[in-house]
C-alpha cells in the first residue's frame, strides 16, 4: 500500500498497522458485499468549502446510479452552506467535529469519533463513503455499522474498507473523488462542480446596489495566511482598474476587506461586503459579476462552479494541479518556488515569494484581457 505521508516513520507505522489489520480481517468475516439496491448511503465530508464543492461531481454520479436511494451527507458546521440546496442529496447532517479544523490543537480524539459514530449508526447505512480516505473516517464508518464501506487506504486502514478505489497520486481532487464513483460503476462521471443558490437570494445583489454585469468581485482573504495576497497589492490593483468604469466588490471577512479599504486612497468605485454575505448570497453576487479574482479559497471554487470568469492567485502551499478550482473560465496564476508545496498554514520563507512574486500589473493585464474581449 502506498501512503500519502511524507514522514518515513508514519509510513512504517501504518504499514505495520495495516499488516496486522489484514491478518485480523483475513477470514473475511467482517467484509460485506455491495448490495444491488442500497437504500441508504452516507457520504462523509467534514473538511472545507472547496473540498465539499469538489465532491459534488461524486454526488451527482451517485444519484445517476442509485436513483431511488436515500443519500445523506455529513458535514462540519462550517461546511453546511457549501452543499445546501443540492438536489442530489436527501439530507444534510451537521456534525460538531474538529477533525479537519485548521488549528491543530482542536482536533478530536477517539472518544469524539465514537460519539459521532453512535449518531450515524441510527440510520443503518448500506453504503458508507469516505471521500477523503482518512483512517479516522473509515474507522468511524466501521464503528457506525455501515454495511459496505468505500474508501481509499492512503492514510492506512484499507483493511476496514470493502471497496477500495484506485487512488491516482498527482491527480486533481475532483478526479480522485470520481474514482469512487467509477469503482461503484456510476454512469455519470462528468467533472463539473455545482453550487446552488437559495431562491430567496437569487437577486440579493440589488440589496447592495449592484447592477448585473457592472462589477468585479475580489475575495481578499483565505483560511490560511500562506495563501493570502497582501492587502496593499489588492488596493493598488483596484486603483489601476479605475479606468474600466466597473465597480469592485470586496468579499471576505470584515477584517480582511477593511485591511484593503485602509490602503485605498480613493474608495469611490469600491463596495465593501466583508462579513455581510452568506455563501448563498455570495453566490448570487458572483453569478452576475463580470469577473472574479481570489486566492486559493472556498469562494474561488464557488465562482468556478458558477462558471464565472475567474483569476485565481494560487500560493505555493498546495499544488494547483491537485487543488486549484477547475472550470473552463478559470485562469490560475502560480509562481513555482523551491519550497512549494509547503502545505503550511503560515509561510516560513522570508518575503512570502510564491505570493509576493505575483504582481499587480500582471493581474491587471489578465483582467483587461478578459473584460476587453469583444
Amino acid at each position: 500500500m502506498k501512503y500519502i505521508f511524507k514522514k518515513k516513520w508514519l509510513k512504517i507505522f501504518m504499514g505495520l498497522f495495516d499488516f496486522f489489520g489484514r491478518i485480523l480481517y483475513f477470514p473475511g468475516w467482517l467484509k460485506k458485499p455491495l448490495g444491488e439496491h442500497p437504500g441508504n448511503i452516507a457520504v462523509l465530508r467534514f473538511d472545507h468549502i472547496g473540498d465539499i464543492i469538489n465532491t459534488t461531481p461524486l454526488l451527482r454520479a451517485l444519484r445517476s446510479k442509485y436513483k431511488n436511494a436515500n443519500i445523506d451527507v455529513y458535514v462540519s458546521p462550517w461546511g453546511e452552506e457549501a452543499i445546501a440546496g443540492n438536489p442530489r442529496v436527501n439530507n444534510i447532517f451537521i456534525v460538531k467535529t474538529n477533525i479537519y479544523k485548521r488549528d491543530i490543537k482542536t482536533r478530536i480524539g477517539l472518544a469524539s469519533i465514537l460519539s459521532i459514530a453512535s449518531i450515524i449508526r441510527k440510520k443503518k447505512y448500506d453504503i458508507g463513503i469516505s471521500a477523503r480516505g482518512d483512517i479516522r473516517e473509515i474507522f468511524l464508518l466501521r464503528a457506525a455499522g455501515a454495511r459496505h464501506i468505500v474508501s481509499y487506504g492512503v492514510t492506512g486502514g484499507a483493511f476496514m474498507a470493502d471497496t477500495i478505489p484506485e487512488y491516482q497520486f498527482g491527480s486533481h481532487e475532483i478526479d480522485i473523488n470520481l474514482n469512487i464513483a467509477k469503482a461503484l460503476d456510476c454512469p455519470d462521471l462528468s467533472p463539473e462542480t455545482e453550487f446552488f443558490i437559495k431562491e430567496e437570494d437569487m437577486y440579493v445583489r440589488r440589496l447592495f446596489g449592484l447592477g448585473a454585469g457592472k462589477y468585479l468581485v475580489f475575495h481578499v482573504g483565505s483560511g490560511a495566511s500562506s495563501k493570502r495576497w497582501h492587502p496593499y497589492k489588492f488596493a493598488r490593483l483596484i486603483a489601476m482598474l479605475k479606468d474600466t468604469g466597473l465597480n469592485v466588490v470586496l468579499v471576505g471577512s470584515g477584517s480582511e476587506t477593511q485591511n484593503v479599504m485602509k490602503s485605498l486612497s480613493d474608495k469611490g468605485n469600491v463596495v465593501d461586503l466583508g462579513g455581510k454575505t452568506t455563501l448563498s448570497r455570495l453566490g448570487a453576487v458572483l453569478r452576475e459579476a463580470v469577473l472574479f479574482v481570489g486566492t486559493d479559497s472556498g469562494p474561488s471554487h464557488i465562482a468556478a462552479a458558477l462558471d464565472v470568469p475567474s483569476i485565481i492567485l494560487f500560493s505555493g502551499a498546495n499544488l494547483p494541479s491537485r487543488w486549484a478550482p477547475r472550470g473552463r473560465n478559470v485562469k490560475v496564476i502560480y509562481k513555482n518556488t523551491s519550497c512549494s508545496p509547503c502545505c503550511s498554514f503560515d509561510c516560513r520563507v522570508k518575503g512570502h515569494p510564491c505570493m509576493e512574486n505575483i504582481t499587480e500589473s500582471e493581474i491587471y493585464r489578465q483582467i483587461r484581457s478578459i473584460i476587453d474581449r469583444p
